[in-house]
């Protein structure tokens, strides 16, 4: 990439290619940080209006338990204390076992309401009231061992008996500030998925409600029970882990005034589904004017380049001696502003070498008129050279002739007796 990147900046392709690719980098780069940026602020944004509600769901449904839970304990608890359930537990006469029964029967106020117990202070049964052939001895008797029995009206853990879950609520039978027995109350978890499903659509995001024993020995999604290590024993903290559904979003609180805990749970993909519709929205859009540049890119580069290849061809058609060569001007801008520069260096340049031509031509002609000069100079001088010469020789010659004929007169009037040397 660096090194594509390092020939896209070099000088070995035109500008007319590596316009529109350093455009459509730096608008890439842009969109890239720009969607990137948002994305993280707004899944920021949604993960914490996730954090809150998941908090504020989980306070409610925690208040909302622990309300039901000590309406409940405070209904027991008031049946213990009436007088029949304290005489008969003190008497085992007949005439309080009928009242007693009575108060049984009313305790369970709904077919979850599978049993009702009245034990002694040595947790043996002296009465129960119970729905469907339902019998202390043959199903929760086993758990009898293990309940704890409170010195004041509490609530109880989850016991998976069978195929069904069960808690009891347990409140002591008092005289004289004295546990003489114990009023036990067994209801079973129930409820059915579509009333789950209105729950989960009442708390939004596909929200998911499970509750169970704060000791990890039970947990349930009000249908079955469920694996408890999905929740890391994690308390009053938001956690995340992996799901079926992938990570979700957890919150764990504990009921007041029970031994359970109440769980909250969201898909974190739904929780982030905003921020990824953003995400694509963004990248849609990016793309979108990714096109957008490119084609504005490419007619900004050919608005460019166009003027400047002109003006390359033209500089080259000056190069090879055409300086005829203009550049169409139409614009006002830089380019527009070297085009007539160039046309005006171009105009000036053919003026010159006009100019220059005329100059060379009538250097030509002056040269030619000084070779005719020196020519004509050159046979002016053979001419006279020859006329003097010619002259010399007449005029030489007939001065010599004169002198021989006078030489030839004189001698002949001389006389034999002359001096010799005269004669010579």
């Amino acid at each position: 990439m660096k090194a594509w990147l390092k020939r896209v900046l070099s000088g070995r392709h035109s500008i007319q290619q590596r316009l529109p690719l350093l455009i459509c980098l730096l608008l890439l780069s842009i969109i890239i940080s720009f969607s990137y940026i948002s994305y993280i602020g707004v899944k920021k944004l949604a993960l914490k209006t996730s954090r809150e509600r998941l908090l504020a769901l989980s306070d409610q449904l925690s208040s909302m338990f622990a309300q039901s839970v000590q309406t409940n304990i405070t209904t027991t608890r008031t049946a213990a204390n009436q007088a029949s359930i304290r005489e008969y537990v003190l008497t085992k006469e007949t005439g309080y076992q009928l009242q007693a029964q009575d108060i049984l029967q009313k305790l369970r106020l709904d077919s979850t309401w599978v049993l009702t117990e009245l034990l002694d202070k040595d947790h043996q049964v002296l009465l129960f009231s119970s729905r469907d052939s339902i019998l202390s001895d043959t199903k929760f008797k086993p758990v009898l061992s293990s309940l704890t029995f409170p010195d004041s009206a509490g609530i109880g853990k989850l016991y998976l008996l069978k195929d069904s879950m069960y808690y009891p609520i347990v409140a002591p039978v008092r005289e004289n500030k004295q546990t003489v027995g114990y009023l036990v109350r067994w209801r079973r978890v129930s409820t059915s998925a579509k009333t789950l499903e209105q729950f989960s659509q009442l708390m939004g995001t596909k929200a998911k409600l499970y509750f169970g024993n704060n000791d990890g020995s039970l947990w349930t999604d009000m249908l079955k029970p469920v694996p408890y290590e999905r929740f890391n024993g994690r308390i009053m903290e938001i956690h995340e882990y992996s799901g079926l559904e992938g990570k979700m979003l957890a919150m764990t609180k504990p009921i007041i005034n029970s031994p359970w805990l109440v769980t909250v749970e969201f898909p974190k993909k739904l929780v982030l589904e905003t921020a990824n519709r953003f995400l694509q929205w963004t990248v849609l859009i990016g793309l979108i004017l990714i096109v957008i540049g490119i084609l504005l890119a490419r007619r900004i580069s050919r608005n460019i380049t166009v003027p400047l290849k002109n003006l390359t061809a033209a500089a080259s058609s000056i190069a090879a001696g055409n300086y005829l060569a203009k550049v169409e001007v139409n614009r006002s801008d830089e380019i527009g502003k070297l085009a007539r520069a160039f046309n005006a260096m171009t105009s000036k340049v053919s003026k010159a070498k006009n100019e220059l031509e005329e100059k060379v031509i009538e250097m030509a002609e002056v040269n030619e008129q000084l070779r005719n000069l020196s020519a004509y100079l050159q046979n002016v001088r053979e001419d006279e050279r020859m006329h003097i010469a010619r002259e010399m020789h007449d005029e030489l010659g007939q001065l010599l002739t004169g002198f021989k004929m006078d030489a030839a007169w004189l001698k002949s009037k001389l006389s034999e007796a002359e001096n010799p040397a005269v004669k010579e």
